[in-house]
């Protein structure tokens, strides 16, 4: 396998896109509410537990940054289109088969699942467009 230079600066601004995203997406006028809904959280519930699951999401976030700088290598994408289709490729067969098969076998709702796995789509193409266009 080769080696891949990895571009610091520009999986730190994936990452931050990503954690910027979730703001926005979790948000009450975006999907927020009915996402709350749909996981039988209240705010006041959320805001107890969010250092941690913002810690965890911000690790998340980092990891994925950092090994879709190198599915983005790997597929030799350097621009923006480059990126964006190397984000879709990775959301279709990473992201919907794993959440499709848990909301299958929890009964967790097809609501949810739309509203994660769109955060999830929007988020690996950004990341990725940053990572394609910043090497």
């Amino acid at each position: 396998m080769e080696t891949v230079n990895v571009n610091f600066w520009a999986v730190v601004a994936a990452t931050i896109s990503s954690m910027i995203l979730g703001f926005v997406w979790y948000s009450a006028p975006v999907f927020g509410k009915p996402w709350m809904n749909l996981i039988g959280k209240s705010t006041d519930e959320l805001k107890n537990g969010a250092g941690l699951g913002y810690s965890v999401t911000f690790i998340g976030a980092l990891v994925q940054a950092y090994i879709m700088a190198h599915f983005v290598t790997y597929a030799g994408a350097a621009d923006l289109v480059n990126g964006a289709q190397t984000g879709f490729w990775a959301w279709l067969g990473f992201v919907v088969p794993t959440f499709a098969s848990d909301t299958v076998f929890s009964g967790k709702s097809w609501k949810l699942y739309s509203i994660q796995v769109g955060y999830y789509l929007v988020s690996l193409v950004v990341m990725s467009m940053i990572l394609a266009s910043w090497r």
